[in-house]
């Protein structure tokens, strides 16, 4: 019994890990959806991978919502970037939301952060651009 939970616990960190690259690859290109993710992890529907992710505690948001923290920080490091081109290319409809966003995720605007990297703003850089 115990080395069945074992496994099971194993195959729940997987296919939160799957999620997670997955959806660091696609954030370039697109934002991901949950339907474009049950096909490219190969399962049937995304009721499948729903009801996956509900059994494992997992919230294809709070994924997402990190991957795109992820994406943001390692953005914004780079000054030759446009800070709105940044939020647009993460998904967010107009600049004021991504700039809500970060500060949710950070404590400080974007421009402050690339500004002095976070330092300001009373956060750890590299505690924040880890994936949870």
């Amino acid at each position: 019994m115990a080395a069945a939970r074992l496994a099971a616990l194993g195959q729940d960190d997987g296919l939160a890990r799957e999620l997670r690259a997955w959806m660091a690859a696609e954030l370039p290109a697109r934002v991901p959806t949950r339907g474009a993710a049950a096909r490219a992890l190969g399962l049937m529907s995304e009721r499948t991978l729903a009801r996956r992710m509900q059994a494992q505690g997992l919230s294809f948001s709070g994924l997402l919502d990190a991957a795109r923290r992820a994406a943001a920080l390692q953005a914004v490091a780079r000054p030759e970037l446009a800070l709105a081109g940044i939020g647009q290319s993460l998904g967010f409809a107009e600049p004021a939301v991504f700039w809500r966003a970060f500060k949710r995720w950070t404590g400080c605007t974007p421009a402050q952060w690339r500004a002095g990297q976070g330092t300001e703003c009373g956060t750890d850089p590299n505690r924040l651009s880890s994936a949870d």
